[in-house]
Formats: C-alpha cells, sequence, structure tokens
C-alpha cells in the first residue's frame, strides 16, 4: 500500500495550491483529480471568461478609438478565433500548473477518490494510506429541471464559454454572479441578450451607491427579475413572471444554477464528517471534524471564488506544518468582472448601519481621477468609502471602476492593520493612477 504525507482529492485552485506548498516543505503528497487540473475556475469559469472579455474590452476600445483620435475601420468579432485563443490561454495554464506541481515533486492520479476510513483513501479501487488529507473537490451546479432542459440550445456555464459562434439572442438564467458576467460578457460581444433573474431582489450584495451606476452600465441587457422557467424551445425560453408567462427570444439558453458543494461519491460517512448544511464545516484553521482530514474551497461553503479556495489551502498547510494561520473570511474581497468591474471588501453603509455602528461615507466619481479620464471614453465610475465615525477605522471599500479588480487588492492590508482614514490619506500613491480614488475618497470625510 502506498503511503503519503498529504493526499489531495480535487485539482483546482485549493487542491493545487496546497500541493505546491505541501511538498515544498518536504511532504510526500499526491493529488488526485478525476478531469482537469485547475478546477472549474482555469477550465470553466474564471480564466477563459477572462480570456473572452479582454476580446470584448478590445472590441469596445476600438468602437471607441475616434474618442482618442485613431481613425479604424469598424470592428467585426470573429468568434471562433476568440474562442481558440481563449482555448490556447486555458491549456498553457493548465501546463504551467502540471509542470510546477510535477517539479515539486507531486504525484498526480486521475480518478474518482473516496475516503475509506480514517487515514485511507481508496481511487478507482485502490488504497492508499494518508497521514493527512486535505478535501478539496469544489462545486456542482444544481441541475436545471424543466421541459426542454436537454435541448441543444441549452448550455451551462462550462457551454456557454466554449460558443465556437456568437448568438443573435441569449438568455442567461440562474441567480448565480457569473449570470451577470456572461450577460455582460456577450452583451458586449454583440448578443441580444435577456439576464432571467429567478429572485426578485438583483444584486443585493452590492452597495446601493455601486449597484444603481452598474445597471444603468448594463442597460443593453434586458433583465427580467423573480422569474423562473417554464418550458425551454428550439429559439426562446418561456417563463413566469409573477403568475404571468413571457416568451424571451433564445437561441442559447444558459443555465447558470446555484453551485452547491460536491459532496458525493467522497465516502464522507466513513470518516463521519460533519456536512451539515450540505458543506464539509471546517474552523478557522481549515480542519473538519474528523481528524487528520481538512478541507478547502467551495466544498466548504466558506468561499465561492477561486482566491478564497487559495487562501484556505495556505491556511490548510500551514496549519499541518503546525504554524498559526487562520482564515479571515471579513477580509475576502469580491469582484464582478462586468464591464465596467465592480469590486468591493469589507462593510456595506447598509450593513456597518444594522450593525449599529456610527458611521461616516464618502463618495467620488471616477470622472474626479486623472487617469480614468486619460483612458476612458467616458462611462460611469465611482469610489465609496465606509468609516467607523468613532474610531476612524476604514470599515469597507466599493467601487465601480474599469480596473477595479486591479485596485481592491490594495484595501485589503489596509482594513487587517487597521488603518484609520487619517493614517491612509497620508499614503504617497504614484500619480495619474486609478487607486489614487480611495485615498481621495477618504479625503472627502473632512
Amino acid at each position: 500500500m502506498d503511503t503519503f504525507d498529504l493526499v489531495i482529492v480535487g485539482g483546482g485552485p485549493a487542491g493545487y495550491t496546497a500541493a505546491d506548498l505541501a511538498a515544498a516543505a518536504g511532504m510526500k503528497t499526491l493529488l488526485v483529480e478525476r478531469e482537469r487540473l485547475g478546477g472549474t475556475c482555469l477550465n470553466a469559469g474564471c480564466i477563459p471568461s477572462k480570456a473572452l472579455l479582454a476580446t470584448a474590452k478590445l472590441l469596445s476600445s476600438t468602437t471607441h478609438a475616434a474618442a482618442f483620435g485613431v481613425q479604424v475601420p469598424p470592428p467585426q468579432l470573429d468568434m471562433a478565433a476568440a474562442s481558440s485563443r481563449m482555448r490556447q490561454v486555458v491549456l498553457s495554464l493548465r501546463d504551467g500548473v502540471a509542470y510546477h506541481i510535477d517539479r515539486r515533486g507531486v504525484q498526480v492520479r486521475r480518478g474518482q477518490a473516496r475516503l475509506a476510513g480514517r487515514g485511507h483513501v481508496e481511487i478507482d479501487g485502490e488504497i492508499v494510506e494518508a497521514a493527512q488529507i486535505l478535501l478539496a473537490a469544489g462545486a456542482r451546479a444544481a441541475l436545471l429541471r424543466v421541459p426542454g432542459a436537454d435541448r441543444p440550445n441549452v448550455v451551462d456555464t462550462t457551454g456557454a464559454l466554449y460558443l465556437e459562434h456568437l448568438p443573435a439572442t441569449m438568455a442567461v438564467v440562474g441567480c448565480d454572479l457569473l449570470g451577470v458576467v456572461l450577460a455582460s460578457l456577450y452583451s458586449a460581444l454583440g448578443a441580444q441578450v435577456t439576464l432571467v433573474w429567478t429572485s426578485v431582489e438583483f444584486l443585493s450584495e452590492l452597495d446601493e451607491d455601486i449597484r444603481a451606476p452598474l445597471l444603468l452600465e448594463l442597460r443593453r441587457i434586458t433583465i427580467v427579475r423573480g422569474a423562473f422557467v417554464v418550458r425551454i424551445e428550439p429559439a426562446s425560453v418561456v417563463v413566469d413572471v409573477g403568475g404571468m408567462t413571457r416568451e424571451i427570444p433564445a437561441d442559447v439558453v444558459v443555465w447558470c444554477g446555484e453551485r452547491l458543494p460536491a459532496l458525493d461519491g467522497l465516502g464522507l460517512d466513513s470518516v463521519a464528517l460533519d456536512v451539515s448544511g450540505g458543506r464539509v464545516r471546517v474552523d478557522d484553521h481549515m480542519r473538519t471534524s474528523a481528524p487528520g482530514v481538512f478541507a478547502a474551497g467551495d466544498i466548504t461553503g466558506e468561499s465561492r471564488w477561486a482566491h478564497g479556495a487559495i487562501r484556505m489551502a495556505q491556511v490548510a498547510v500551514s496549519t499541518m506544518l503546525g504554524t498559526a494561520e487562520r482564515w479571515r473570511p471579513q477580509f475576502q474581497p469580491t469582484v464582478l468582472y462586468t464591464l465596467p468591474e465592480a469590486a468591493w471588501v469589507g462593510l456595506t453603509e447598509e450593513e456597518a448601519r444594522r450593525e449599529g455602528r456610527p458611521v461616516r461615507v464618502a463618495k467620488l466619481p471616477m470622472a474626479a481621477n486623472a487617469r480614468f479620464l486619460t483612458d476612458t471614453a467616458g462611462g460611469r465610475g465611482l469610489c465609496k468609502v465606509v468609516v467607523d465615525a468613532e474610531t476612524d477605522l476604514m470599515l469597507g471599500v466599493h467601487l465601480l471602476s474599469p480596473s477595479a479588480s486591479e485596485q481592491i487588492w490594495g484595501v485589503l492590508p489596509l482594513l487587517e492593520d487597521e488603518l484609520r482614514a487619517s493614517e491612509i490619506r497620508e499614503l504617497i500613491l504614484p500619480h495619474p493612477t486609478m487607486s489614487e480614488i480611495i485615498r481621495d475618497a477618504l479625503a472627502e470625510l473632512r
């Protein structure tokens, strides 16, 4: 029987990050993945969507080239070429992950892994022994169960990212943030998109001062709230909205169902693991209820983002190695990769007031930022900061900006180190940059 210091189930961001760190620390490590290295993020989520988003951004920039003094013929989208480029990016990164962990000495096996009692993992019938086990099996989308769901024009989010031709009409159905991203992406590429949102509330996670201008930027998308699918036709989807049926044109229907922790087939009952609430329960060191078993990523229900999974993997391995790192979800940023991007971390104004905190807020439009004006052809953008009125501690930052995903990271150490607004205003930032908007917004608190 093969014996390992660590057996990892799942090769997504949590799995390959943990494998890299553990092997680098001298642990004999086995990574088991039943599909492809990189998980959903690399193969069917974060990476392919950003590759296509780069195409959409370039298309938009070319369309507005005249505003910058550049005359070009009207741009045309070659969807097959864009898809081919996206596949090359995915393949390159997947090969990079494989090369990197192989260089570390990580063993990789393809197959279905399940727990087989304490300290043992079964891989397609073969048992291996493990001093430590990390569950990083990710999540699966809930199935769409309506008449017509098996039609060829119905795809999941993976299928939506691998279309070879741009559909004239598209309906994105569900209540997941990835659905908003896909709707924004395909609208920017030129499709007529309807977002069928299955909740009455729309983007309730966002601070209202960010949500309102974002909705204006998404105005090319038809948003139908509080709807559920009745059936799917060859070129349309029929929905019920408040008891009234409505037929929405859709050459392609994209199902963005709720993603649930992938617990099936893992043999969790063999170690009496706590999976109450449909997720693997962990503490802030990523330990489960079973000795020697850790979990990270979507399977825990603690985060639905790759960056959260990566951090949980780091914490899990550090715990195995005897250090004191902790999982702190309150400092986990969220990015909505629409055009423009929205990003936020910390408390919204409403959340802070609900907690009974005395707050001061400041809002500054991106149009007040020099780099925004030099680099864009108009559009909306905003920075909102939420500060504790008594302690002067920054509680949250909310951005709507073309580069919000690149700006928000700088807020994290400010929150974690509990810098006061007055101290942040004293920081020397490079000028001109869009990140200056955060410091300048804090100056509006005076």
